[in-house]
């Protein structure tokens, strides 16, 4: 049975998979020095995990030393603060210059189905070379196999 909060654990064979919580269309944000956080609460560590307050607490005056070993441990603050690494953030990024406007998933299959079929697609906010000629406005396609 998968487990519906973040920081917990579902032991499947040999394999233990941990819930990062729910995927939102939001950035989960950064750390910050005196904050008072429940649990569960999600931050972005500064080696790019998720942590999950697992205890809650305050946190510290700086950043605690993050244990990057997903399911690891890492106290923070002057009481019983307790976070969970819960791993790398679970989406995919492209590099682009200056950003993305706008994403596009076409012919989005089940990978048993058709393996490499879907297509993603990101237009560029930045002026740079589209192909062999111009600039600006430029689509980006990506393959699924390119972003596994």
């Amino acid at each position: 049975m998968w487990t519906s909060t973040a920081g917990a654990q579902t032991t499947d064979g040999t394999v233990v998979w941990i819930d990062q919580g729910a995927l939102l269309a939001t950035t989960i944000p950064g750390w910050v020095a005196g904050h008072s956080y429940g649990a569960p609460n999600r931050v972005i560590d500064s080696l790019g995990n998720v942590q999950v307050s697992t205890t809650p607490g305050t946190s510290g005056g700086s950043a605690p030393a993050w244990n990057p070993t997903p399911g690891g441990t890492t106290p923070d603050g002057p009481d019983t603060l307790v976070w969970t690494n819960a791993g790398p953030v679970g989406t995919f990024a492209l590099p682009s210059a200056g950003g993305t406007s706008g994403i596009i998933e076409d012919n989005v299959v089940s990978p048993l189905t058709q393996p490499g079929a879907s297509q993603v697609y990101f237009t560029t906010l930045a002026n740079q070379t589209c192909g062999t000629t111009g600039s600006g406005g430029c689509a980006v396609q990506a393959s699924q196999p390119a972003l596994q």
